[in-house]
């Protein structure tokens, strides 16, 4: 497994693990470094599979859902060939019961058991500078540190002996749609991800959790991102919402 190498600078300014300075310049400069290792962390990654675990309780039912599987990622190589993500889970209770979803490029495949369809969601394109727009697939896989600054509220929860607890909330109405506050987990040698929880509008809780990392990973290519193939289930291709237009103020 790949890691990336810490910096003796680095070493030697890092506070004693379990403290942090009061908010503040200095605890600004702290996040800014982490978050900056992160991406660049990130950046090096040329393919990823990883052992997932996610976990899903219900504030209304009080039940937990366990799902297991496998997360792939693969940078494109080349200019034209864009990254692809995959995640496959498996539900531990019910094994017949799996969720299997594959970004690739501007499309998103949601493979659907319970209707028997693969809905082909068209995805905006992000902007300039921007690499993923997905938020939790840019949290986990490749959003710069600039572009999560402007797009979240950041701050570093705490640390302990083996990663860094960083508190995310959204800012536009459109990552609110998705989850209202989040944590990021990151491995303090490697900057890698370990864990990604976040709270659903409804109250639902969820954990990402990646007990494992293959980087670079071999066995990860090009194919394992086309377009699902699952014998009997039919295409349902859903267009791109275009972004809300911005509501002009009345001197305008």
């Amino acid at each position: 497994m790949r890691t990336i190498a810490v910096t003796m600078c680095l070493l030697l300014s890092a506070p004693i693990w379990g403290q942090l300075p009061a908010p503040g310049p200095e605890r600004a400069k702290q996040l800014d470094a982490i978050l900056t290792h992160w991406e660049s962390a990130m950046t090096q990654v040329k393919s990823l599979e990883a052992s997932c675990e996610r976990t899903t309780e219900d504030k209304v039912f009080k039940t937990k859902d366990i799902y297991k599987g496998t997360v792939k990622f693969l940078k494109g190589s080349a200019p034209g060939l864009t990254s692809g993500a995959s995640l496959y889970l498996v539900n531990s209770a019910n094994p017949k019961t799996y969720e299997y979803i594959v970004l690739s490029g501007s499309v998103f495949y949601e493979v659907s058991p319970s209707t028997q369809e693969i809905r082909v969601h068209e995805l905006p394109q992000p902007k300039d500078g921007q690499n993923v727009e997905n938020n939790l697939i840019g949290l986990l896989f490749g959003m710069k540190a600039a572009q999560a600054k402007v797009r979240y509220n950041i701050d570093l929860e705490h640390t302990d002996a083996h990663y860094y607890y960083l508190r995310i909330e959204a800012k536009s109405p459109n990552d609110k749609a998705d989850f209202n506050k989040a944590q990021l987990v990151l491995n303090r040698t490697t900057y890698l991800p370990r864990q990604l929880n976040f709270e659903q509008v409804n109250g639902n809780k969820v954990t990402l959790d990646l007990p494992s990392i293959q980087t670079p990973a071999p066995n990860v290519l090009p194919a394992d991102f086309m377009q699902p193939n699952v014998p009997g289930f039919k295409l349902n291709r859903i267009p791109a919402t275009p972004p809300p237009n911005k509501v002009r103020s009345s001197g305008s």
